[in-house]
Parts: C-alpha cells; structure tokens; sequence
C-alpha cells in the first residue's frame, strides 16, 4: 500500500512538473521552440531569453509574447512585425532595430533603448517603458494609447500621426521632435518637455494638459490655446537622466 501511494505521488508530482515546464498539449508553452535559432518566424513565446547578443539577425515576424529578454542585445535586428506583446523589456537594446508593425503591447521594462529603431505602425498600447531611450526613433502612425513612458527621452524622435491618447508622458522630453498630426487626448503631460517643439498640427491638446508641461517662446502652440505663465519651467538637473 505505502509503495502503490508513493508511486501514485511521484506520478502526479511529475505530472505537474510537467504542466508547470511544458504547458498543456496544444498551448503556446509546449509549441514554443526555446532551443531554435534566431531566425524570421521564429516561437520564443514565453521564453527566457536574457542577456543575449542578437544583434544584426533577421527575426522579421518572430513571436517573443510574454518572453523574458532582460539585458539582451537585438541592436540593428530585423524585428518588423514581431510580436513582443507583454515582454520583459528590461535593460534591453534594440538601437536601429527594425521594429515596424510589431506588437509590444503591455510590454515592459526599464531604460530599454530604442535610439533610431523603426517603429512605424508599431503598437505599444499600454507598454509600460519608464526611462525608455528613443532619440531619434521613427514612430510614424504608431499607437500608444495609454502607454506608460514617463521621462522618456524622444529628442529628435519622428512621431508624425503618433497616437499618444491617455499616455503618460510626464517629465518626457521632446527636443527637436516632429510632432506634426499626433494625438494628445487625454494624455498627462506634468514636466514634459516642449522647448522650441511645433505643436501646432497636434490633436486634442487641451489647455489644462498644455499648463502642467514646459515649454518656451519659441514653442509653436495650435489656435486656441495659450502659453502658460508658467513657461520656461525652471529645473534642477536633467528631466531625464
């Protein structure tokens, strides 16, 4: 009896060792090829894939859902269309990667660098980047709706038709940025940075959004709105570092 029992244990024991490491027949966890090699198409979905060197591969269309990626480098790697929805982004460089049209939804992850990746027609509704680098990034007609990305640094960053609605950009700057058509409804602008920045094609820019930001007299506003008494805000160090 006490050897049938044990046995009976070990079993389920290592049943659901199983389940727990492999998932159930049929899901995403047992169909995910965590051993493949980098290439298009590949399925690391749920995947730890941290600190890897990637960088230069052609991954175009790769599935890295709710994949661990911390410190890994996919710096100049083709990425377009991939789906990074829910990732751990972490200290994770895709500098001048190609990442238009992929999905990072609810991705996310701290000081994770973006300096001139494509990211036209990304979606990045609800990522939560707090830190992200994204100087220079290309983020032509890409959504982040209700996106966390406070103090972000988007100097020099492409964002024309960028949908911003509901973000949280608080302390972010825009230096230099192209903002012409981006969507700013309802977003939370407290500290962000609008120095020199033409806002004058943007859309939904509300007054009281306008009054919690920064900017100068060289700051170009849509008809309507004022500049606030407020501007040029006065800082201590960078908003950014």
């Amino acid at each position: 009896m006490r050897t049938d029992c044990f046995y009976r244990r070990s079993a389920l024991l290592a049943m659901v060792v199983s389940l727990v490491t492999f998932g159930l027949p049929g899901s995403h966890w047992a169909l995910a090829g965590c051993k493949d090699a980098a290439a298009p198409g590949v399925n690391w979905s749920g995947c730890f894939k941290d600190r890897k060197v990637l960088s230069g591969h052609n991954m175009e269309g790769a599935n890295l859902s709710r994949s661990i990626l911390t410190g890994s480098d996919f710096g100049q790697t083709n990425l377009a269309n991939a789906t990074l929805d829910g990732a751990d982004l972490t200290h994770v460089s895709f500098r001048n990667a190609k990442l238009g049209g992929a999905n990072l939804s609810k991705s996310f992850g701290m000081r994770v660098t973006m300096e001139g990746a494509q990211l036209e027609g990304g979606i990045l509704e609800k990522a939560e980047f707090f830190r992200v680098n994204l100087r220079g990034a290309n983020l032509k007609n890409a959504s982040a709706q209700k996106a966390q990305l406070a103090r972000a640094d988007l100097s020099g960053a492409q964002l024309i038709g960028t949908d911003l609605r509901y973000a949280n950009i608080a302390r972010a700057s825009f230096k230099d940025a192209k903002l012409e058509g981006v969507k700013f409804a309802g977003a939370y602008m407290y500290l962000a940075r609008f120095e020199g920045v033409d806002l004058s094609s943007v859309e939904g820019l509300e007054q009281a959004q306008l009054n919690l930001s920064c900017g100068d007299d060289k700051t170009k506003l849509p008809g309507g709105l004022e500049r606030p008494t407020s501007w040029p805000c006065s800082f201590q160090g960078s908003q950014t570092e």
